[in-house]
């Protein structure tokens, strides 16, 4: 009797086997003919029968990305590595899958992990630093997308990206010239001539940043942040009916534009009308809680209205996030002066002397660097 139980658990498990086997089949050979809903249910009834495959948990992860479903994938490819941390080219996979759903964090540490394997893998290089452009990781986004270049110099993608990044780091010169490149092959672009607006604006080019703005805007009149940026060139130059103009139409294109809302707060202000000013100051900070730009301007619309405990208030919100502005400190140091406490007012003073003190001396440091 036992012999036939034994004999009965073998035949039942090697038909199991054998279903199995057939379910994994039937999905590859679904997949292969781009039959995804099949290939889907087959890995789906395969995974039943054998849970601890990651091998199948990794072509549904392909299935599901090629659907752009992409949660399903992540979970899929997460699952596979799971069962099976050594199948690095997962690692690939679901970087791109986060790539894909915009979630440029999230896909750094997989890229990571697969390009400790694969260091010469372009693909995963240039999406490394892709993704840690658009994370706003600019000083780690550099050296992968130079690396890039480096390797295939003809790469707009990697090209724009990178001239983005030069840009944000205060880079102006390499910016500017990696611009002007792109626009020689991309004269159309509005991307890039909007970038060469900024790039413009960084250096204190303006007249030049006006034109760039404006040739982007021609190009595409929905260019975002086109319209911020001619207001800001307007506002350096002393024209600020125009910036004021300028800041209107990009809040026309998007009313929570939280830069676009902080200039028009700053023209306002300065042209007196405190109260809508001081709203669209409220408007930048909802959109961004650490705008510490807002944050003082605000406080200077109260101190100028006696409003002194909630101007206080305000310049320690804009000092939470950038402690080192001597514009916060003296602000701060002018309410207190103004509500009596010397003391602290003395202190605020101080500290503004000993920032630009530090200031100036690493402006002289970085001078004697300069190869003469």
């Amino acid at each position: 009797m036992a012999c036939w139980s034994l004999l009965i658990f073998v035949c039942g498990f090697q038909d199991a086997a054998r279903t199995a086997r057939d379910h994994f089949e039937r999905a590859q050979s679904a997949q292969r003919s781009g039959e995804l809903e099949t290939a889907e249910k087959e890995y789906l009834a395969f995974l039943k029968l054998a849970p601890k495959s990651a091998e199948a948990y990794s072509n549904l992860g392909v299935i599901y990305a090629r659907q752009s479903r992409f949660d399903e994938a992540i979970k899929a490819y997460e699952q596979a590595l799971q069962l099976n941390p050594s199948l690095t080219p997962i690692y690939l996979n679901l970087g791109i899958v986060y790539y894909r759903a915009e979630n440029f964090a999230a896909a750094v540490s997989p890229l990571e992990k697969f390009l400790a394997s694969a260091p010469g893998n372009y693909q995963a290089r240039l999406l490394l630093g892709l993704s840690y452009a658009r994370a706003e990781k600019y000083s780690e986004a550099a050296p992968h997308l130079e690396k890039s270049l480096a390797t295939k110099p003809d790469d707009l993608s990697a090209q724009f990206a990178l001239a983005k990044v030069y840009l944000k780091l205060n880079r102006v010169a390499e910016s500017r010239a990696m611009l002007e490149q792109l626009i020689v092959g991309n004269p159309q672009s509005a991307e890039v001539h909007l970038l060469l607006g900024h790039a413009h604006l960084s250096s204190a080019s303006y007249p030049n940043a006006v034109e760039s703005f404006n040739r982007a805007l021609r190009l595409n009149p929905q260019t975002l942040t086109a319209h911020y940026g001619l207001a800001t060139a307007y506002h350096k130059q002393g024209q600020n009916d125009q910036a004021l103009a300028e800041c209107g139409k990009e809040l026309e294109m998007n009313q929570q534009d939280a830069e676009a809302n902080w200039l028009m707060g700053t023209l306002l202000e300065l042209r007196g009308e405190l109260d809508v000013a001081a709203k669209r100051l409220q408007t930048a900070i909802r959109v961004r809680p650490d705008f510490a730009s807002a944050w003082r301007l605000l406080g200077k619309i109260s101190f100028r209205q006696g409003r002194f405990a909630e101007a206080e208030k305000q310049t320690l919100k804009a000092l939470e996030f950038e402690s080192e502005d001597e514009g916060h400190r003296f602000l701060l140091g002018q309410i207190y002066q103004r509500q009596g406490r010397k003391a602290l007012a003395a202190a605020e003073f101080e500290k503004v002397k000993t920032i630009k003190e530090r200031k100036r001396a690493k402006e002289a440091e970085g001078l004697k660097q300069i190869p003469k």
